[in-house]
């Protein structure tokens, strides 16, 4: 009977079901529905609570007996992969938000946020304390919501939150009462008397003492450099009365050169946040689970608006498309292909025919006509030739030493034959591609980079680094760029960005039909890769930096043709891309110097 019983309470967990009903037949009891979808490998419920959009998500193995949750308590579609809030997720813990920035936690987003609270513990069984998490505002909400609800909250994780209005609200910024409403809502109708906001007691800032006597554990992060919140007023200010008062710090870090974004950590780091959680509720800070999206292929899928806005569009060229360039710096062009032409400038591109000192079957040749420049851009294409071969373009304005074919039967000293003069070769900058990926699977695009002497030292910063700026091995995903060196032997070694273990990509899923762009900043000190403008990740300190001049690549390939000694065959989705005429469209590549 026992065993019958717990079989039962597992179904019951794994379907979201409370005491016999499930948490969705639990919501419409009560509130409409909005809809259910899916939201990062996860079943998702939005419903209207009270005139407000709010959502409940369920994890996909047997919820944990106690029901803890986190609650995202603003922003909650931002940064999603990097706040830990997956990894509980994968462990049987739910998630829950509502949107009430509209009050900005004045005393009616109290109140509304409270009846949320009730509903989800007296109605749909969830524990009663819930782990927050204050990202920007949603730290201005956290800690009045805590203030407010001590006995209801287990822990606190604030990332570069907004304690106080003082330089947030500045009234020489906002001089207007519309500017200012825009600014804080309701709080503009409600100002201290004085004007002073930092000694208003309703403000976060002057609530550590009490969050400190309620024991609430808290975790903060914050950038150093953070010109939305101001560290010193916000962070640092908290930080220092919390600690007086010997509030339980579970763990600050002030990332000096981090500005208001990106919130949350690297992916594989997001463990730090749910072990922070985990351990405030008595579970140990061990975390099992790796948030698996796609359980076939072992992938995460993120969407790129997780990733911080962090360049501006910039007309480079009259009439052209625009650059996505980082904010903030100075960059100057240095070469480019607008591929304005009706064939391809061989005065910039060389196609790689070769590999390692063989003639790669599966490579393009001139004559192959794979390779056609319309309308402005440059078509990649899948081509099968009359002997049944695919192949498919590897474009280059240079030339990799191994690549070169070895004189056969030589008589002289030298054991390689007469290369070609790069093309364009570049030391640090910026480096662009706007391109369509490309439709069909069978192959994959890329956007990269190598050394002419890749691997000829195990000094990679004398011998280079391959970038793998971009690669899309299946239609729309693009995994972590791949920064590979010492060769590709035993002595190989590599980094990605962003960092994450290889059996765990963290692959952004893009609208294949679009087009996106593409940008490396290489710099002395490091790399910062975009996508479409957006911030992907950065090197760690840590990680090497190539210091010589490398060559730029777009290429294509067919899959599987590198396996066997490279006499592998071609999978069979090949003939439908050949037959549905597809191409990885090139609109543009270009190269920028670092002017300051």
């Amino acid at each position: 009977m026992k065993k019958v019983l717990s079989l039962l309470m597992a179904v019951m967990a794994l379907t979201g079901s409370v005491f016999g009903a499930t948490i969705e037949e639990k919501i419409a009891q009560k509130y409409k529905v909005i809809k259910k979808d899916v939201w990062y490998g996860y079943d998702r419920i939005i419903f209207n609570f009270e005139g407000n959009n709010a959502w409940v998500v369920l994890p996909k193995v047997e919820a944990k007996k106690e029901m803890p949750w986190t609650w995202t308590i603003q922003w909650a579609e931002a940064f999603v992969p990097r706040t830990g809030v997956l990894d509980l997720l994968a462990e049987g813990w739910h998630h829950a938000t509502i949107d009430s920035f509209k009050y900005r936690m004045n005393e009616k987003g109290l109140a509304l946020s409270s009846k949320f609270q009730d509903f989800l513990v007296n109605e749909l069984g969830f524990n009663k304390k819930v782990s927050l998490v204050g990202m920007s505002w949603g730290g201005f909400f956290s800690i009045r919501y805590t203030n407010r609800n001590p006995d209801r909250v287990n822990a606190i994780y604030l990332d570069a939150p907004l304690l106080t209005f003082a330089d947030f609200a500045n009234t020489k910024k906002f001089d207007s009462h519309e500017k200012l409403k825009n600014r804080i809502g309701p709080w503009a109708d409600d100002k201290p008397e004085d004007g002073n906001w930092n000694t208003d007691p309703r403000m976060p800032v002057n609530m550590a003492g009490s969050i400190a006597k309620a024991k609430i554990p808290v975790m903060l992060l914050y950038g150093g450099k953070d010109v939305v919140v101001n560290p010193q007023e916000n962070c640092e200010t908290f930080l220092k009365r919390f600690k007086e008062a010997n509030g339980n710090l579970y763990y600050v870090e002030n990332r000096k050169d981090f500005g208001h974004h990106p919130h949350g950590l690297e992916t594989n780091e997001t463990y730090k946040i749910a072990a922070f959680f985990k351990k405030m509720r008595g579970e140990g800070e061990k975390v099992v689970r790796t948030v698996k999206l796609d359980e076939e292929n072992n992938d995460r899928f993120f969407k790129i608006s997780d990733y911080p806005l962090a360049c501006e569009n910039v007309e480079v060229i009259k009439n052209e498309s625009p650059s996505m360039l980082p904010s903030g710096r100075k960059l100057k062009l240095s070469w480019n292909d607008e591929f304005n032409g009706d064939k391809l400038d061989t005065s910039k591109w060389s196609y790689r025919t070769n590999f390692w000192g063989q003639r790669a079957h599966w490579f393009a040749a001139p004559e192959d006509n794979a390779v056609e420049v319309k309308d402005g851009k440059a078509f990649l294409k899948l081509v099968k030739l009359p002997n049944g071969q695919f192949v498919s373009p590897q474009l280059q304005t240079g030339e990799l030493l191994w690549d070169n074919v070895e004189v056969k039967n030589r008589k002289v000293f030298w054991p390689f034959a007469k290369r070609e003069k790069p093309k364009f070769l570049q030391k640090y900058g910026y480096y662009e591609c706007r391109c369509r990926l490309q439709q069909l699977p069978g192959w994959w695009s890329a956007f990269w980079m190598q050394t002419e002497a890749q691997g000829t030292t195990l000094d990679p910063r004398v011998s280079g680094i391959e970038h793998d700026i971009m690669e899309s091995f299946a239609p729309g995903v693009v995994i972590p760029a791949c920064f590979h060196y010492n060769g590709y032997g035993p002595d190989y070694k590599g980094f990605r960005i962003p960092d994450c273990p290889l059996k765990s990509l963290s692959n952004i899923k893009l609208d294949e039909k679009e087009y996106h762009t593409f940008g490396l900043l290489w710099e002395p000190t490091g790399y910062s890769v975009y996508v479409d403008g957006r911030l992907r990740g950065k090197s760690k300190a840590e990680d090497p930096v190539s210091q010589i001049p490398q060559f730029v690549l777009i290429s294509t390939e067919a899959k599987w043709y590198r396996n066997d000694r490279m006499k592998g065959k071609g999978v069979p989705e090949l003939e439908d891309a050949v037959k549905g005429n597809d191409a990885f469209i090139v609109d543009y590549v270009r190269v920028f110097t670092l002017e300051d």
